[in-house]
This record gives C-alpha cells, sequence and structure tokens, in this order.
C-alpha cells in the first residue's frame, strides 16, 4: 500500500495530535510508583522533600535512580524558563515521555517494516502507533515506558537490514543497559535477545563480546548515580532480587496465580483486542517460532506469570511489540488462509470488532485521567477556588492531595488547604460553615450514596456536585471494560449553608 505525498503527511500531524492529546488529558499517575518513586525521590535532591518521608524502597536501596536524576535535570530546565507549577511541570514530563515514543516508534518502524510485504506496511505502521494502549503507556514518564522504548530502540539496532558497521553494537549495548537501569525486569528481555542474535541471526561472538562489554560499563556508570543519590555505592540491582525476589516482599502487595496473566492478555485488552493478541502469538508459534519476537516476549510473560505478585503495568515494556506480532500473524494467515474472495472477506469481517474495540479504547485512553483521576481532581481545586481557604473533608482513601495510606505527597502539595479525615457522616455534627471558607467533601464514588443521603435528610446544607476524577461520559462507558476499577473513582461536593 503505497500513499501519496500530501497523504504521507496526514499520518504524523494526526499521530502528533493524538500523542499531544493523550499528554495534556492523561494527568496524574497510573501506578502510585510512577510518581512516589520518581517524582518524590527527585524532590529529595530539589530541596522540598526529606527522606523519612519517601517510599520504602528508598531505605532498601533498591530504585534505580537514573530516571530520577533526569526529573531533577529536567525540572532545573523548566525552572529557568519560569515553570514552577507542579501540573505543569508533570506535563512537561509527558510530552517528553511521548516525544521520545515517538522517536523510537519511528525508529523501529523504519528498521522493520521489511518483514511486511509492501501492502501490509500502512497497517503496520498505523497500528504502532494507534493500538490503544501504546499512547496510554507512551505518555507516562514511568520506569515500565523509558524502559520498553530504550529497548525497543535497540531491537531496532538489531534488525536494521544491511548495516554491518560494528559501531551498531556500541548502541544495542548502551541501550540495552539504559533499558536495565531503568527497570531491572527489562534483563527477562535482553537475555533472550542476545541468545537470539547468537542461535538464531548468527552474529559472530566479537559482536556479542561488544554489547556485553558495553552494557557492563554502562551499568557501572548507573551505578555510580545511584551512589550519588543514596550516599553510598550499592549494587541496587541486587538489592531489588534480594528484597523482592528472594525476601518475597513484593507479595506483600498481593499475590495472584499464574493465570492473572492470561487475563492481561485477553481480558484487559478488551477481548476482542486481546482474542487478536492472543491469536496472533499462536499463529507465529505455528509458522515463525524463531521470531525474535516471540524470543523476547515468552520468557518475560512466563517469568512474570511464575513471580506471585502481578500487576498488568508490569507488561508495559513489552506493549511496543505487540503491533508488530499481530501484523506478522495477518500477514501469515493471509497468506495460507484467506486466498480465495470468500475467505478474504470472512477474514475481513473478523477484523471488524478488533478495529472497533480499539477505536473505542483509543478515545477513552486520549481523554481519561491517569489512574483513578485524583490529580485532575486537585487541579480542579486549585484551579477553581484560589480567593478563600480551603476546608477538605475525606474519607480515608477519599483525599486526592493525599490518596496513598502511609506514602506523604510533597509534589502537589497546597498550603491553603486544610484536610480532616472522616469516617462517617455523622462526624460532621455540629460544624459550621463560615462564608470566608470554601468547604468540600472528597469521597469514593462508592461512598458518595452513604453520605448524600445522611447529609441530605439533614437538611442543614445544600450539597453539589462540584467534579468528579474520571468524566462522566467515560465513566459510563468504562463499565463495558473489565479493568475499569470504576468504584475507585473520586467525587467533589461543595457545602454551603442553605
Amino acid at each position: 500500500m503505497k500513499l501519496s505525498h500530501r497523504k504521507s503527511l496526514i499520518i504524523p500531524f494526526v499521530v502528533m495530535c493524538c500523542y499531544f492529546t493523550a499528554a495534556w488529558y492523561n494527568l496524574g499517575y497510573f501506578h502510585p510508583d510512577e510518581h512516589y518513586q520518581l517524582i518524590e525521590f527527585a524532590g529529595l535532591k530539589l530541596g522540598w522533600n526529606a527522606a523519612e518521608d519517601l517510599a520504602w524502597e528508598y531505605g532498601e536501596l533498591i530504585r534505580p535512580t537514573l530516571q530520577v536524576w533526569l526529573c531533577v535535570v529536567w525540572f532545573k530546565l523548566m525552572g529557568v524558563f519560569g515553570l514552577h507549577d507542579p501540573y505543569v511541570l508533570a506535563f512537561s514530563l509527558r510530552l517528553l515521555s511521548a516525544g521520545l515514543a515517538l522517536m523510537s516508534i519511528r525508529f523501529f518502524i523504519s528498521n522493520s517494516r521489511h518483514l511486511f510485504k509492501p501492502s501490509f506496511r500502512v497497517p503496520y505502521e498505523l497500528l504502532s502507533y494507534f493500538l490503544w494502549f501504546v499512547p496510554l503507556v507512551s505518555v507516562r514518564f514511568s520506569s515500565e515506558t523509558w524502559s520498553g522504548l530504550s529497548f525497543l530502540i535497540a531491537l531496532g539496532w538489531v534488525m536494521r537490514p544491511g548495516l554491518l558497521d560494528d559501531r551498531k553494537y556500541y548502541w544495542i549495548g548502551f541501550l540495552l543497559a539504559l533499558s536495565f537501569l531503568f527497570r531491572f525486569q527489562a534483563g527477562l528481555l535482553i537475555v533472550p535477545l542476545l541468545l537470539w542474535m547468537i542461535a538464531v541471526k548468527r552474529d559472530h561472538w566479537r559482536s556479542i563480546f561488544t554489547i556485553v562489554i558495553v552494557m557492563t560499563l554502562t551499568i557501572q556508570g548507573g551505578m555510580l548515580l545511584d551512589a550519588g543519590f543514596y550516599g553510598t555505592y550499592t549494587l541496587t540491582f541486587w538489592n531489588y532480587f534480594r528484597v523482592n525476589i528472594l525476601q518475597d516482599a513484593a507479595s506483600n502487595f498481593g499475590v495472584s496465580p499464574w493465570t492473572e496473566v492470561l487475563t492481561y492478555l485477553w481480558e484487559y485488552p478488551l477481548w476482542p483486542v486481546g482474542t487478536v493478541i492472543v491469536l496472533a502469538m499462536v499463529v507465529l508459534l505455528i509458522r515463525k517460532p524463531t521470531s525474535v519476537f516471540l524470543w523476547c516476549l515468552i520468557p518475560f510473560i512466563a517469568v512474570h506469570a511464575w513471580i506471585p505478585h502481578k500487576e498488568v503495568r508490569f507488561l508495559f515494556p513489552v506493549v511496543y511489540l505487540v503491533p508488530a506480532i499481530i501484523m506478522l500473524a495477518i500477514q501469515e494467515v493471509g497468506g495460507w488462509w484467506a486466498q480465495g474472495c470468500k475467505t478474504k472477506l470472512f477474514f475481513n469481517l473478523a477484523l471488524v470488532p478488533f478495529v472497533l474495540s480499539n477505536l473505542f479504547m483509543l478515545v477513552m485512553v486520549l481523554f481519561r485521567p491517569a489512574g483513578r483521576g485524583q490529580k485532575h481532581l486537585t487541579q480542579f481545586i486549585v484551579e477553581s477556588y484560589t480567593d478563600r481557604p480551603i476546608q477538605l473533608f475525606h474519607t480515608r482513601f477519599g483525599n486526592p492531595f493525599q490518596p496513598w495510606s502511609g506514602l506523604s505527597e510533597r509534589f502537589y502539595e497546597t498550603d491553603s488547604i486544610n484536610y480532616r479525615a472522616v469516617k462517617l457522616p455523622s462526624d460532621l455534627n455540629g460544624l459550621h460553615l463560615s462564608q470566608d471558607t470554601v468547604y468540600l467533601l472528597a469521597c469514593r464514588k462508592n461512598e458518595e450514596t452513604e453520605f448524600l443521603h445522611e447529609l441530605s435528610q439533614r437538611g442543614m446544607w445544600s450539597v453539589s456536585l462540584e467534579a468528579r476524577s474520571i468524566p462522566r461520559w467515560i465513566d459510563q462507558w468504562s463499565n463495558w471494560y473489565a479493568g475499569a476499577n470504576d468504584w475507585t473513582y473520586g467525587r467533589l461536593y461543595l457545602l454551603k449553608n442553605k
């Protein structure tokens, strides 16, 4: 499939618009680690955080700090331009991640398009950018995203056709080391890739040796960054393995059977998309068992299925491989099965649920705040009530400024807000509302019915819904998506005298 020059410019424009939109609306963090182990850690070196307020990983010396130092440098650079607002700074990190993602995906496409017949190349490019969870992951300043992107660029160098220059192996070693330094679990991708280069690609042993030496030197540089952050030289990757694997500390945050990973592959992407992903992997296992994508993906998934503590974000580093796996499988199926006119029609109709489901989810993730949407509420509060002090009543997990028990969130902290926890509506007995203070109640979606019913029965105050952590239309659409956890979405109410 070939495009005219004018049409070929449309794709990059639409891609940039979509990723900018995702970076703008996906405020907050998908998972607490993305914030508390990066931005809050950076605050220690920027002067607005203290060691005793950091997550437990700081005391165990298990967090790699390359990305933390990048955050420190980036925030200082933003400060040169007078940018200090936390929401602007967080947006700049998402935009930075989106920019890196677009360049990485573009580089990988250019080096892997030779795997596809001409008629499959444009669909492959479109899927690489618009498979719905790719933009979702790409705008995150998280270890999973930056590790996955570093590995993607390295894989692009490995697959680059016709390049005999030995210097590429220096780049491969450097980028694989970065992938490891951003997230240690990348080792589960790096080792299979090197084995594939030896067993299938037949790279010379000197090339592999060059990669390993460059990786070793780069990782040593990362250890020096860790020493500068923690104040002592330590092997953070060994500390991580010792604490989370040997001592099994990760299981304190929940355990799941190995079948949970199948849920991540099939149910979380939405079943029409997940079905295509699983079937694509099966097709490649049968037709192309030596595919580098399978060599990297299957061990990565298998080990994460074996580890007791599981989260869907653990698979984020490999989402950039999924478009190639799907399109290679479709190309194979189209070659040996969909030969006749009727079978081609059936084949194309079978992909309709995949396309529609992907479009449905893509629209949602482009406009949806990240995670539970707490930062959407905090930004609304800060921007809407600037003239008076704020008294924020909140349920146990309802405070959007401090949403996680035992973790201090300094980055978004605001001096003009006073917090008060309430367990039951009766805790508000005897409350007198002053005219010079804004009174707000923050709770979760599953708690609002109880609070609103009792407050309305008393008839002392008027209670109005001011904001939702997740927009209403997305909240309603989320009923179709198993991974939504919509009961945790936040609500913000304004209390006034009648």
